[in-house]
């Protein structure tokens, strides 16, 4: 069997034959080779092979279809072709071949036997498609799925990480969870929500029971609190309960809401919380406070009878109690101010302005033109609400108790001289005391105490404030900084 010049071969059709005009011609790799020939050679080849592997059909003509090997070809890809070969059997395969320039690509091969009219082998044809974009897509979109899968795992698990941290930390915190379709009135109760009311973990309950459950005094508010929860920001409501056992109870509930593309509030989801025990402790340390500031009160009143009574005998002490009454009475007002609202009552301390507090406070500490010759106030005013007024009124207390004690009230002549700045959001307050003479280091009080620690409590933890300090041989100056904004709480 000879080949012609156009890569043909005796018996291959002509020009006349219209299979093989189409097979030479079609923009498909196509190959035949004879495996009646030693190492089943290429006996024909088309031009988009030529085109596909960078050969010259004069390069490929009479030799094994190995040459397209390489390095990343898969043996065992090799292996199932050489054996359809010698099975005289059909195979399709994908194959990694190598061009001529040595570059890789995805050869997709379908090969078929031939046989004679007697039913002999007598050729193998070859179509080859070059699928590496194909392939690499895939393995692209395989790649894809596999980092998809990778991350939906891993959010998976951090989602049961979450969930299992909640339930330990609402099982912990005896916090129950609720959810509440405010469309169709569903709720949904964990069991320690439940148990939150006195129910029992398998009972029905439902948003009429929850109802049922709240003390007739705050069921309206309640009920409207749940019909209308349109609010800013998270609903949070308290109320009384009655347990099925007739024990009165009280309960926090609180949620975020989950509203509709028109603002309406859809849903409700929080947490509940038995806070019973909470508010009994609040009640029994407001009774002891208010117990302890009556006891004050009247240490005040037996003070002040006792100087009236002393008085009365000696009309020369008379002026001096009279001052030390005056004195009293000021540090009766002055104890009004450092005495949390919950000791008297649950009064409210009525917002005032940062002078007004220090006029207040520093009016025990002399008569009043005295006052007035050994303390200037001078700067910016700034007002100061109730949550800041205890915390505020105690820091002047310690430093006008100091300046008394060891400093510039406590010396013939001594000054004290306090400076109100504005800084942007904040205040600065400068305390500073002048002694007329030098003092000597051994009345240079260092401080360390009690009182220092009040006034770092009072300063950094409550009003989250600076401040610092430094002694000098003519007296002390005690620097403040607060929020503004913090002040006027």
């Amino acid at each position: 069997m000879t080949l012609d010049h156009g890569g043909t071969f005796a018996g291959f059709g002509g020009d006349s034959d219209p299979f093989a005009a189409a097979v030479r011609a079609t923009g498909t790799p196509m190959i035949i080779t004879n495996p009646r020939l030693a190492d089943n050679p290429l006996v024909f080849v088309n031009d988009a092979f030529c085109q596909l592997t960078g050969y010259d059909r004069e390069e490929v003509i009479g030799r094994n279809c190995r040459f397209l090997q390489g390095p990343q070809s898969d043996p065992a890809v090799v292996d199932a072709i050489r054996a359809a070969v010698r099975q005289g059997r059909a195979i399709a395969i994908d194959v990694r071949n190598h061009r001529k320039d040595g570059s890789v690509f995805w050869n997709r091969l379908q090969m078929a036997p031939v046989h004679d009219a007697g039913g002999d082998l007598s050729y193998f044809i070859a179509s080859q498609f070059d699928v590496t974009a194909e392939l690499q897509r895939l393995e692209d979109l395989e790649r894809h799925n596999a980092d998809l899968a990778t991350e939906s795992a891993r959010r998976l698990q951090a989602q049961r990480d979450s969930e299992q941290r909640l339930r330990f930390a609402t099982g912990a915190g005896r916090m129950g969870l609720w959810d509440l379709d405010l469309i169709s009135g569903e709720l949904t109760a964990s069991s320690v929500f439940r148990e939150n009311f006195g129910r029992l973990a398998a009972e029905a309950f439902d948003l009429p029971v929850l109802l049922d459950a709240v003390h007739a005094d705050d069921r309206r508010r309640v009920r409207e609190a749940f019909r209308n929860p349109d609010v800013d920001g998270d609903f949070a409501i308290e109320f009384q309960i009655v347990r099925p056992d007739t024990a009165i109870g009280f309960i926090q509930m609180r949620a975020d809401i989950t509203r509709g593309v028109d603002g309406a509030p859809l849903r409700l989801v929080g947490v509940s919380m038995d806070i019973s025990e909470r508010l009994k402790a609040n009640e029994e340390k407001s009774l002891l406070l208010r117990e302890l500031a009556h006891r004050i009160k009247n240490m005040f009143a037996v003070v002040d009878g006792v100087i009236s009574l002393s008085a009365r005998a000696d009309a020369a002490a008379r002026p001096f109690a009279d001052a030390l009454r005056t004195r009293l009475f000021g540090l009766g007002r002055a104890m009004a101010y450092v005495t949390p609202p919950e000791a008297v009552g649950g009064s409210e301390v009525a917002p005032q302005t940062l002078l007004v507090l220090l006029h207040v406070l520093l009016e025990p500490y002399g008569d009043l033109d005295s006052l007035h010759r050994r303390v200037t106030v001078s700067g910016d005013d700034v007002r100061i609400g109730r949550a800041a007024t205890t915390s505020m009124a105690l820091i002047i207390n310690e430093l006008a108790t100091n300046a008394l004690k060891y400093g510039a009230l406590g010396h013939a002549g001594g000054t004290v001289r306090i400076e109100m700045t504005k800084d942007g959001d904040d205040v600065a307050v400068a305390w500073c005391e002048h002694v007329s003479r030098t003092l000597a280091v051994t009345e240079v009080v260092q401080g360390g105490g009690f009182g220092s620690i009040l006034l770092e409590n009072a300063v950094v933890r409550q009003l989250r404030g600076q401040w610092s300090r430094e002694w000098t041989a003519t007296g002390l100056q005690t620097n403040l900084r607060f929020s503004q904004a913090r002040l006027a709480r």
